[in-house]
């Protein structure tokens, strides 16, 4: 996260020049085709973990991912590989080598915290967080940001191996989620690993660097519904994110019961329906959404007041359905809770 600015950082970490990746554009030869990438994060793509913003291709102020698609934002210079919750951060997600190199750099001392919360102005020009940098020869680099404190499990001058652990996912830096920020440089610029000359395919997908093993873990994606649960209070996307919904119980008087669903990469025109039915089938609460925005990350709740009587015992199903606009494949999740 952030506006492109994560090697503005302090000499304790990566010496790597800040280039205008926006107007550098490699030309293909075989040496770019003999350097691959694997997959920087230990999870399987778009079902526990997901890209949730690209290498932004737009030189204008605006901004478009290698697919033409919104997942970007002005400026950002790399790929990020997102992890559902801070749950998930605190039991442990690794983050990988994606080709063997030696270490260059690391930082291990930042705080996980959003920024959101510190300020961006706390962050001392430190964007990337913890991190770690490799030289693989050949003029290629990559720098891994925002990763946990103290969890750096390399030093400078280790070689590594593609796929070894080199730390895990964290909240450092510049970032109001966790997740892994991948930036790759060839000769001192950045480049788009999606798409390695930096042109657009609005069709297709260009020429990538990643290898043959993970190109098809990391397809691109839309509309995805990645987290969700059940809250007995009008759902607070905060302490969704946190986990704290996670141990609720449920009873005959719970107050309020809402069904709340977390979403990464909506676009303007995805229609969102949800449904909460009761151990009878009956609908507790539903709605539709058009998406009038595109939203790198939505959270929304349905629900209602403890009728009269309370709640009937038995087990509740709700549903989340995400039609993407486009006409492509549909998204869903689902979620079951017990009254008792």
């Amino acid at each position: 996260m952030g506006k492109g600015r994560e090697l503005n950082i302090k000499n304790t970490f990566i010496a790597i020049p800040i280039i205008l990746w926006k107007t550098a554009c490699l030309a293909a030869s075989e040496e770019e085709a003999s350097f691959s990438l694997d997959q920087p994060i230990a999870c399987n793509v778009n079902q526990n973990c997901w890209i949730v913003n690209y290498f932004d291709q737009d030189a204008s102020e605006k901004a478009a991912d290698y697919r033409c698609g919104p997942h970007s934002y002005n400026g950002h210079g790399g790929t990020d590989f997102a992890i559902p919750s801070i749950t998930a951060m605190n039991k442990g997600v690794d983050v990988l080598a994606s080709a063997a190199g030696v270490v260059i750099g690391t930082r291990n001392s930042m705080q996980d915290i959003s920024v959101s919360e510190i300020g961006y102005e706390a962050l001392a020009g430190n964007d990337c967080g913890n991190g770690v940098g490799i030289d693989h020869g050949n003029g290629w680099r990559t720098q891994y940001c925002h990763m946990r404190k103290g969890s750096i499990a390399v030093k400078v001058g280790d070689k590594v191996e593609a796929g070894s652990k080199i730390g895990l996912v964290g909240l450092s830096g510049n970032t109001v989620f966790p997740h892994v920020h991948l930036s790759v440089f060839k000769d001192g610029n950045k480049v788009d690993p999606f798409s390695v000359t930096g042109a657009l395919s609005c069709s297709g997908d260009p020429t990538s660097l990643w290898s043959d093993s993970v190109e098809n873990q990391v397809k691109y994606m839309s509309a995805i519904p990645y987290l969700a649960g059940f809250a007995p209070e009008r759902a607070d996307a905060d302490k969704a994110r946190a986990g704290e919904y996670t141990k609720v119980k449920f009873s005959r008087s719970t107050p309020i019961l809402t069904f709340w669903v977390d979403h990464f990469n909506l676009r303007r025109g995805d229609r969102l329906e949800m449904q909460i039915l009761a151990p009878n089938g009956a609908v507790v609460a539903e709605n539709v959404k058009m998406m009038e925005k595109n939203k790198a990350r939505w959270f929304q709740f349905i629900g209602r007041r403890m009728p009269r009587g309370g709640w009937p015992v038995g087990e509740y199903k709700a549903f989340i359905k995400v039609i993407p606009f486009d006409g492509g494949d549909l998204r869903t999740k689902s979620v079951t809770m017990s009254v008792e």
